[in-house]
C-alpha cells in the first residue's frame, strides 16, 4: 500500500480501537474500572467536554421537571373569569328576590319562571337555528358518557367574532347575534344578583367568560343526566403532572 493508505487505514484503527475502549465494558471489569480506562483513552479535551455535559444535564433535568410541575400546579381557568362585579346585569337583578335566594339555600336549586321573554327566546331559536347551520363544524359531542347525555356542545364567548377576541380563530367565527348575547348576559350575571340578596352558601365568586352551548336533537329520548364534572382519580392513576392539571375539577 502508498503511504497515505497505510496512514488512512492506522486512524481508521486508532478511532476503531479507541470507540471500543470508550463503549466495549470488559467482563467481570468494574465501572470504576472502565471509568479510568475510558478517561485514559480518551483525549484530556473529550473528557472534560463529558463532565461539562453531564453537568448541564444535571442543571436542566431538575430545571425542566421543575418549571413543568410548577405549569401544571397553577394551570387554572380562573384565569379566564371575571368578578361578579363585572358582570352585573341589570336583567339579572329583576330575577332574584330574597324568597328566591331563601328557596335556593335551603333546597339546593330554584325554578325562576319566565327568566326569558317569549320574543327573546323566538329570538334565539332563530339565531341558533342559522348558527346550527352555518357553524355546524362547532357543535361537538360533550364527551361524556351517552348515558348522561346526547348533546352536542358548542362553546362561545361575547368576544366570538369581534377585535376582542383572545385570538385570530375567535376572531374569524361569526359573531354573537342580539338575543344570544342578551341570555350569556343574563346568565352570567346571577351571582352578582345573589350576593346583593345575602345569599351565604358560596362566596368570592368568579364568572367564567365562556359559556357551553348545548343542542339536543329534540327527539324525546335525548336528555340530560344531572351529574358534577369532577376528577376523582388519584394521582398514581392519573400521574403527577394529569393529577395537577386537573385542580379545578378536584
Amino acid at each position: 500500500t502508498t503511504p497515505h493508505n497505510s496512514l488512512t487505514m492506522a486512524r481508521v484503527v486508532n478511532a476503531s480501537l479507541g470507540w471500543a475502549l470508550r463503549h466495549a465494558r470488559p467482563r467481570g471489569l468494574p465501572s470504576a474500572g472502565m471509568q479510568m480506562m475510558c478517561t485514559s483513552a480518551s483525549s484530556p479535551s473529550s473528557s472534560s467536554s463529558l463532565r461539562g455535559g453531564d453537568l448541564a444535564a444535571m442543571v436542566a433535568v431538575p430545571a425542566i421537571t421543575g418549571a413543568a410541575l410548577l405549569e401544571a400546579w397553577l394551570r387554572t381557568d380562573l384565569a379566564d373569569a371575571e368578578t361578579s362585579q363585572q358582570c352585573h346585569c341589570a336583567a339579572s337583578d329583576r330575577l332574584l328576590g330574597l324568597a328566591e335566594v331563601r328557596r335556593l339555600q335551603q333546597d339546593g336549586f330554584v325554578v325562576l319562571p319566565n327568566a326569558i321573554s317569549t320574543e327573546t327566546l323566538a329570538a334565539v331559536r332563530a339565531e341558533l337555528q342559522l348558527m346550527t347551520t352555518e357553524e355546524r363544524h362547532r357543535f361537538q359531542g360533550s364527551g361524556n358518557d351517552s348515558d348522561v347525555r346526547q348533546d352536542l356542545v358548542c362553546w362561545v364567548r361575547e368576544t366570538d367574532g369581534t377585535e376582542a377576541a383572545r385570538s385570530e380563530e375567535e376572531r374569524r367565527l361569526k359573531p354573537l347575534r342580539p338575543g344570544l348575547v342578551a341570555c350569556a348576559r343574563l346568565l352570567r350575571g346571577l351571582p352578582r344578583a345573589l350576593e346583593q340578596e345575602g345569599y351565604t352558601s358560596s362566596s368570592s365568586h368568579r364568572v367564567p367568560r365562556q359559556l357551553q352551548l348545548a343542542w339536543y336533537a329534540g327527539d324525546a329520548a335525548s336528555h340530560y343526566t344531572r351529574h358534577l364534572d369532577a376528577c376523582s382519580g388519584p394521582v398514581y392513576e392519573l400521574g403527577l403532572l394529569g393529577w395537577l392539571r386537573a385542580s379545578d375539577y378536584r
